[in-house]
């Protein structure tokens, strides 16, 4: 059984159509725990009147999708958990395909659907994520076709439409509350990698975001992206990988900040860093898991592949 939680801010735009999508998924056996994270909209009684059998549940503040998220997967006895954003649209197979993946293998952690574009159900605009050496994600295959992609293993699953094995999620200790919404699907993946499990990509489980309520490149997003990231390099490295890959990082935040000086938000960025620097001891625990040196080697090995790879890959996170 798969339990499909669905945290939302602000989604009544596209919140019907999302919740269509999954109620007619090929698969029936799920349910669905509906997350309102204060929301100033009209989300709530939308859901309330027009999808009764979903539970509903109402924050009265923005706690952030790490929170609402391990507070459910920690209460359900459902074997896996699946996070959908509001402005998401899944495929009737979506959830179907990736079960069969997950089942054929126990160090599956997760599995990744395809992104493709609303108009175009044939061409991909990401196919899970890449992480280079410099701690720079970016989105994979994007323009590529949907047949000619094949399940492989990635880095990181975008956290919207992907499936987790939940015993494994919560022996991670799930997502990294302090994240608020933002990076936390890369910083788990790479414990998972840590930790010997695999995130799958699945070619035959298609979602495509609306974008009415996809998160805008805003002073926030930019400073908690900066912020998030330093941690996560922090807390998935040890103090000598950090200073083997140090020149790498430095260029990655060059790239970076030259990337939003087109849009003046370099500053923002550089706050972030600077924040992220400041606090890493403080908010973060490290994830330890044993005997993970070889799987670090693994792990640093597919990175440098992936450093070297992302110029041919055409979405950037």
């Amino acid at each position: 059984m798969v339990h499909i939680i669905l945290p939302n801010t602000n989604g009544e735009k596209t919140l019907e159509k999302c919740l269509d999508s999954i109620q007619n998924q090929t698969y029936k056996d799920f349910k669905i725990t509906f997350i309102d994270n204060a929301s100033m909209d009209d989300s709530v009684a939308l859901v309330t009147e027009k999808f009764p059998k979903v539970e509903v549940i109402t924050n009265t503040e923005n706690k952030g999708i790490g929170v609402v998220v391990n507070n459910v997967a920690v209460k359900t006895n459902c074997e896996y958990i699946c996070i959908v954003l509001p402005d998401t649209v899944v495929e009737k197979t979506w959830l179907e395909s990736m079960l069969k993946v997950a089942d054929a293998d126990p160090t599956i952690f997760s599995v990744c659907p395809v992104l493709v574009y609303p108009h175009n159900l044939a061409v991909a605009k990401q196919a899970g994520y890449g992480y280079t050496l410099g701690g720079m994600a970016f989105g994979m295959y994007g323009g590529k076709k949907v047949a000619k992609l094949k399940p492989k293993r990635v880095f990181a699953a975008p956290m919207s439409g992907a499936l987790y094995n939940k015993k494994i999620f919560l022996n991670l200790n799930g997502y990294d509350e302090h994240y608020f919404n933002v990076w936390q699907d890369i910083d788990i993946s790479w414990r998972g990698w840590r930790a010997g499990y695999k995130t799958i990509l699945c070619p035959e489980s298609l979602v495509y975001r609306l974008g009415a309520n996809a998160e805008a490149v805003d002073d926030t997003y930019v400073r908690l992206e900066a912020r998030n990231n330093v941690w996560t390099i922090y807390k998935n490295l040890s103090a000598w990988s950090r200073f083997w890959h140090g020149y790498f990082i430095n260029r990655g935040r060059e790239k970076m900040l030259r990337r939003y000086r087109k849009n003046r938000l370099h500053d923002v960025y550089f706050r972030g860093v600077k924040e992220g620097l400041q606090t890493r001891k403080k908010l973060i625990k490290r994830f330890k898991p044993k005997k993970s040196f070889f799987n670090s080697l693994k792990i640093n090995f597919k990175r440098l592949g992936y450093s070297w790879r992302r110029p041919f890959h055409k979405r950037i996170l």
